[in-house]
């Protein structure tokens, strides 16, 4: 899953960056590999060094290794922007005009991702007696809750960010003149709010935690979400969305 939203990613983004922003194909090209190495190894790299204990000679298996499990969005995000003020720099181009494309195939390969860690075993939520419960058998899963039933944490992370792509992408398409950035703060605002959220169904306990009260996605989240906010208002305060006008169709 993580391979075929690195595809899809790679498909989008390029036709996008190429079309919207007049941008010469090999520089995409590597702007775009260098992403996907960032987020690969930077969420794995994240959550080694917060969330998770790795035996020392375990550690090049697992950052290396696709059948690894526990990655932290949050840890490639912090990377690819680093590589992304890089690229903007060099190009000179407009940071909010590039995020704002950015982030709809992030968002869609998140939702692919996390229907991976659901396969996988992985993520695994807390111990429920719901309906829709799921009892994980299979003694090569990654969770050591088995059968038992549990909190379908990963599709409940999946479904939130399938929905916030099909929301951009609406906003994407059916508006313009819309704000520059608009579409990435919004995407911080409801990634943000939905992982802080869904993050309390999850019951893999040793992730890391904040003041021993929040998680340390929740932390993050937290500040994702205020960040976002103040962008937010800036953007009313400026009057910036006074030429946004829906597309008729």
């Amino acid at each position: 899953m993580l391979g075929i939203a690195f595809l899809c990613g790679y498909r989008v983004a390029r036709r996008l960056l190429i079309r919207r922003l007049h941008l010469p194909a090999g520089p995409v090209d590597l702007f775009i590999s260098l992403l996907i190495l960032g987020g690969f190894f930077g969420s794995k790299l994240f959550t080694l060094l917060f969330e998770m204990s790795v035996p020392v000679d375990e550690i090049p298996s697992y950052l290396f290794g696709f059948r690894a499990a526990g990655v932290t969005f949050f840890g490639g995000f912090i990377i690819d922007l680093l590589v992304t003020l890089i690229f903007i720099w060099k190009y000179k181009i407009n940071f909010w005009e590039l995020t704002d494309i950015l982030v709809l195939p992030v968002a869609f390969g998140l939702g692919l991702t996390r229907i991976g860690c659901f396969l996988a075993g992985c993520c695994w939520g807390k111990p429920a007696d719901i309906p829709w419960g799921v009892v994980v058998s299979n003694p090569e899963a990654i969770t050591p809750l088995k059968h038992i039933s549990l909190h379908p944490a990963q599709l409940y992370h999946s479904l939130a960010n399938f929905l916030i792509f099909f929301i951009l992408l609406i906003i994407y398409i059916k508006y313009k003149n819309r704000p520059r950035g608009f579409i990435f703060t919004l995407f911080l605002l409801l990634y943000s709010s939905g992982r802080f959220i869904t993050e309390f169904f999850r019951g893999d306990m040793a992730r890391g935690y904040v003041f021993d009260i929040l998680s340390t996605s929740q932390f993050i989240s937290l500040i994702a979400f205020i960040l976002a906010m103040l962008k937010l208002a800036s953007m009313i305060s400026r009057r910036e969305f006074s030429r946004m006008k829906r597309i008729p169709g």
